[in-house]
């Protein structure tokens, strides 16, 4: 039989808020880098309109949502009240936050950094009392920008 890496198996995300105990998720949508594209139009050596593209620019920041099992832990409602309810001037909650994926055995697989991070929407469990399902909440996070950590 050949000698074929497998593709590694995502079991869980472990989140640190910025200081505190770290945070378990399931899953985080939204991690992503793009660059900006340049478009000019120009004319060719036999007079046809052309469209050039070019890359520019990468863009930073964006939008990641976390998703995790509701358990005794706060710390996704709490960040956001912190930022958007207790009065706090919310450009002073915006935090550095560490994105690492861990495989089934607990090894670390991959550690992302996101900067500049704060919490622009939380949505708690659904209520549905007839749902037979693990109660889910998520928190949007706005970044300004992400880097792969070597």
């Amino acid at each position: 039989m050949p000698d074929v890496e497998l593709p590694i198996t995502l079991a869980y995300w472990e989140v640190d808020l910025g200081g505190e105990s770290p945070t378990l998720v399931q899953s985080i949508d939204g991690l992503t880098w793009s660059v900006q594209t340049n478009e000019y139009r120009s004319i060719d050596a036999q007079g046809n309109p052309v469209l050039v593209k070019v890359p520019g620019n990468l863009a930073q920041g964006g939008t990641m949502t976390l998703s995790r099992a509701v358990d005794s832990n706060k710390s996704l409602w709490d960040w956001f009240h912190e930022t958007h309810l207790a009065g706090n001037d919310p450009g002073s909650a915006k935090r550095d936050i560490v994105l690492t994926m861990k495989d089934q055995g607990g090894v670390v697989v991959a550690v992302y950094n996101a900067m500049g991070c704060y919490p622009s929407a939380y949505d708690p469990a659904a209520f549905n009392a007839e749902a037979n399902e693990v109660a889910m909440e998520s928190m949007t996070i706005e970044y300004e920008i992400a880097e792969v950590v070597p």
